[in-house]
This record gives structure tokens, sequence and C-alpha cells, in this order.
């Protein structure tokens, strides 16, 4: 059983509601939301594993099994989709398998926040942006980065590999702050760097792009 306390529990439902949210925001191309689950799920059972959460850590790799079936008639071109019922599903399941390795494996949330970085950096970034710019931040848009990349007419095949190598990236900082946890802060910063690296490109290459 997970046991919350009241503020816990608040907590929780936060994240839990936010995570469904951002999760549907970021499914916007073919082939994201099921890469995104491949890395979290995939890396996130092997801290559960190594922890000693066998069972849990088996349904995260059963998870990711299911998804890589699913991503072979998902990639660009997609001919199935995941829909707003499978996003939501997939997001609230990442705050649901990270608060089960905190709270009975003593697995960190700050890893799951560093290995889910992808969707939550550019989800939450672009919804503060449109709050402080005064937008209608409710309503749907194509302000995220990769929909920004979509305007610079870079393919959804492209745009998957290069976020790829990205969640390479994010994988390997959180596997090496789980063995080193003295460094997890360290290791944290160092992600947001290559996050905001990565977003800041994504809008260089748009201010180019407008310009020509």
């Amino acid at each position: 059983m997970i046991y919350l306390s009241f503020w816990g529990s608040i907590l929780a439902g936060v994240a839990i509601g936010w995570s469904v949210n951002l999760y549907n925001f970021m499914d916007g191309i073919d082939g994201l939301a099921a890469l995104e689950a491949i890395f979290v799920f995939g890396v996130g059972g092997y801290l559960i594993w190594h922890a000693g959460g066998y069972a849990f850590a088996m349904l995260a790799w059963v998870l990711v099994v299911l998804i890589l079936g699913f991503l072979v008639w998902n990639f660009p071109p997609a001919k199935i989709f995941m829909g707003d019922i499978g996003s939501a599903f997939l997001g609230c399941l990442v705050v649901i398998f990270a608060l089960i390795g905190e709270i009975q494996y003593k697995v960190p949330g700050l890893l799951w926040l560093m290995l889910y970085g992808v969707f939550v950096f550019d989800a939450t970034l672009t919804l503060l942006k449109r709050m402080v710019s005064g937008k209608k931040w409710y309503l749907a848009h194509r302000t995220h980065a990769y929909q920004r990349l979509q305007d610079c007419n870079w393919s959804h095949a492209r745009i998957l590999a290069h976020i790829f190598v990205v969640n390479v990236i994010l994988a390997a900082l959180t596997l090496y702050a789980y063995i080193y946890q003295e460094y997890l802060l360290i290791l944290l910063c160092v992600a947001l760097v290559v996050l905001s690296v990565a977003y800041l490109s994504v809008f260089i290459l748009v201010s180019r792009n407008e310009k020509n």
C-alpha cells in the first residue's frame, strides 16, 4: 500500500493532473508519446528493479513491450494513433510509478522528473510563457517546441530523431544520478542545461526561418 499525508495526497493529485494534461499536449506528432513512454518506463523500470521492486519493474517493462508494438504502427507516417485516452493513461501511470518508486523503494522522485524532462520542460515552459504574455493559455495552440519545428518543415521522423538523442542524454544522467545520489542535484542542473539548450536552439532556428 502507498500511504501519503494530506498535503502529500494533494501534491500527488496535482502532479497526476498536470502529467495527464502535459502528456496530452505533447502527443501531437507521430510516435512522440510512445517514444517518451519507452524511455520513461524502460529506465524507470530498471531503477525500481535495482531497488528490489521486481514485480513493479516487470509491469513497467511489459508496458514498454506493448508500446513498442504500438510504435511499429504509430511511427511516422502513423497508421494508428494513441488518442486522448491513451496519452492520459500514460501520463497518469508515470506519476503512479514515480510515487511507488519514491515511497516503497526509495527511488528519488527527482530521477523520474529528470527522465521525464522532455515532456515536462516543453509543456511547462510553453504554458508559463503563454500565461506571462497574456495569451489564453487554456486554448489550443501550436507553440510547443516540437510544433515550432514542424513549422520549419521538419518531418515527424526528424523531430523524433532529435528528441531521441535528448532522451538518451537524460537517461544516462538519470542512471548516473541513481548510482551516485550525492550528485543528484548537480546532475539535475545538468539535465536542465541540456533541456534549455535544446529548447533555445529550436527557437533560434524558428527565428532564422521566419527571417528567411
